[in-house]
C-alpha cells in the first residue's frame, strides 16, 4: 500500500510566519523551508521501489515565494537514492525530487537542506516492504527417495526471498506435479516469517524419477526425487546390516533379479552410510541418520559388497544380482 502525507493550511500559515520573523530573525532577509501541501512524506513502498509522489518543499523569502533557490537532497537512512544532489525552486518556491527506496527493510528517512533557511534541514519518511518474490530455492527434501504409495520422510520445504534477499513473509507457493506420479497433500501454501513454505508429500503407484515443482509469483524451483517398489529391504541397526528377507547379518546377504531395488533403511540411532566396495561399482549413500534411507535399482548381474563408511568392514553386506 503507498500512501502519502498531506499537510493542511495550518503548515503553510506558521511557514509565512516563520518567514515573517526572518533568517533567525534577520528581518527583510527571511528565508524559510517548508514542507509543501502535498509533501511526499511518510509514504510506504517495497524495496527498491520509486515512491509515488516526489518529495516537494517550498522556499519563502519574507512569505513570498522564492524562485531560482538551491535545494540539496540526501538519503540519510536505508540506502536508497535521490535522483540529483539538488534541484531549484520554480516560481512557486517549490522543489521537487523523486526517491528511490534502498534495499532495507523498515523506517527509511531522508532531508531537503537549504543552508542558512530558517526550518532547514526538513526531514522525510517512508516504509519499505519486502518486495516481490525474487528468489525461490529448495530448502529440504530434495533428492528424496521414497516408497510407492507412502509419505516421504522428509516435508518439502522452499525458501521465498525478495530480489535483495530478504527472506519474503506472507507469499503463497503453488505446488504441482511435473514427473512421475506424486499425491501433494494441498495445491498451496504460505510463507512463514523465515520465508519457508512447506508441503507433504505421498509416492504415486508408479515407481521411478519424479520432480515436484514450486512457484512464487514469477519464480519457480523444482525437486527431483526417486519412488521405488521395496524389491528387498535392509535394516542398518545398531549391530550392523540385517536382511529383513532372510535374516542374515555381517555380512547381510540378498540376491535378486536385475532391474529389482534394494533399500536400506537406517533403524538406529546412530549414523550409518552404504559405501560400495570397491567404490563407484554402484551408487552409495551418504551418511544416514534414523528413519533415512538409501534405494538402488541393480540392473546388472554380479555380486556387490558393501560395507559403512562410519564404522568400516565391521559393518557389511552382500548383494547379489542375477
Amino acid at each position: 500500500m503507498r500512501s502519502g502525507w498531506i499537510l493542511g493550511g495550518a503548515v503553510l500559515g506558521m511557514a509565512a510566519a516563520i518567514g515573517a520573523c526572518g533568517d533567525g530573525g534577520s528581518g527583510s532577509d527571511a528565508v524559510t523551508l517548508d514542507y509543501a501541501q502535498v509533501s511526499g512524506d511518510a509514504q510506504s513502498d517495497t524495496i527498491g521501489g520509486t515512491l509515488d509522489l516526489p518529495l516537494k518543499v517550498v522556499v519563502t523569502k519574507n512569505g513570498a515565494p522564492l524562485a531560482g533557490k538551491t535545494v540539496q537532497w540526501a538519503v540519510t537512512g536505508g540506502g536508497g537514492t535521490v535522483t540529483a544532489a539538488t534541484s531549484l525552486t520554480d516560481g512557486t518556491g517549490s522543489a521537487i525530487m523523486n526517491w528511490k527506496l534502498g534495499n532495507n527493510i523498515g523506517a527509511q528517512t531522508a532531508t531537503a537542506t537549504v543552508p542558512g533557511a530558517s526550518g532547514s534541514p526538513l526531514s522525510f519518511s517512508a516504509t519499505a516492504t519486502p518486495g516481490q518474490p525474487g528468489d525461490i530455492q529448495p530448502a529440504s527434501g530434495d533428492l528424496q527417495t521414497g516408497f510407492v504409495g507412502t509419505p516421504f520422510a522428509v516435508p518439502f520445504k522452499v525458501l521465498v526471498t525478495d530480489r535483495a534477499d530478504n527472506p519474503l513473509a506472507g507469499a503463497e507457493v503453488t505446488w504441482s506435479e511435473l514427473v512421475g506420479d506424486l499425491d501433494i497433500e494441498a495445491p498451496t501454501s504460505t510463507t512463514d516469517a523465515q520465508g519457508l513454505a512447506t508441503v507433504s508429500v505421498t509416492a504415486g503407484d508408479t515407481a521411478g524419477p519424479a520432480q515436484l515443482g514450486a512457484s512464487a509469483g514469477a519464480v519457480n524451483t523444482f525437486f527431483a526425487v526417486t519412488v521405488v517398489t521395496i524389491d528387498r529391504q535392509v535394516d542398518i541397526t545398531a549391530g550392523g546390516f540385517v536382511s529383513v528377507h532372510n535374516g542374515t547379518s555381517q555380512p547381510a546377504v540378498d540376491t535378486v533379479q536385475a532391474g529389482e531395488t534394494v533399500v536400506w533403511i537406517n533403524q538406529s540411532g546412530g549414523s550409518h552410510s552404504v559405501r560400495p566396495v570397491p567404490l563407484n561399482i554402484f551408487q552409495g549413500s551418504g551418511t544416514l541418520t534414523q528413519g533415512q534411507m538409501h534405494a538402488y535399482t541393480f540392473n546388472t548381474p554380479g555380486t556387490y559388497n558393501y560395507n559403512c563408511a562410519v564404522h568400516g568392514a565391521g559393518e557389511a553386506g552382500v548383494i547379489v544380482v542375477q
